[in-house]
């Protein structure tokens, strides 16, 4: 009889440490959930898109979120429409407007072949453009980017980037 009572436990205990198991493994994973819902939910590294055209030249542009008084980074990457080759030499300035107010940078060469890296500090908030000016040995040209929003603080920007 002490036998099949001790067995009776032992199997009593297995099943609980089961359930147990099972349930501290389902706790753990909802909690391990949870935490990366959150962190998912404000893990923002947005960045804006933007293509632009004209018949000489193509502008694409990475812009990190525009921000009333806070620097953006501008990566423009500059092909000649006739061949589709970067450009390897020029003068290029980008001019951020918003409400007739311009902040703008000129750079004199990229930093690689197509690459020029522009920073702009938006002195306003609000709907603006970014125009790019080339200056190449063949002439003049600009381009005009599509509208663009400056925010009034970073949290803002990035939640409207997540939209």
């Amino acid at each position: 009889m002490p036998i099949i009572h001790l067995l009776y436990r032992i199997s009593k205990m297995k099943t609980r440490n089961i359930i147990c198991a099972v349930v501290l493994l389902m706790a753990g994973t909802m909690a391990g959930c949870r935490q990366t819902a959150t962190e998912a939910e404000h893990d923002h590294d947005e960045s804006l898109q933007l293509t632009a055209y004209n018949h000489d030249f193509e502008v694409y542009a990475e812009v990190t979120p525009l921000v009333k008084g806070e620097a953006s980074d501008v990566v423009a990457h500059f092909t000649w429409l006739s061949n589709f080759k970067p450009i390897e030499e020029g003068t290029v300035t980008a001019t951020l407007t918003v409400d007739n107010e311009k902040v703008s940078q000129t750079l004199e060469a990229p930093s690689r072949q197509g690459i020029y890296k522009f920073c702009l500090t938006p002195k306003r908030e609000g709907p603006g453009r970014i125009t790019f000016d080339i200056k190449t040995k063949t002439g003049t040209s600009r381009l005009v980017s599509p509208a663009v929003t400056v925010y009034t603080d970073a949290h803002e920007a990035q939640h409207a980037g997540c939209r």
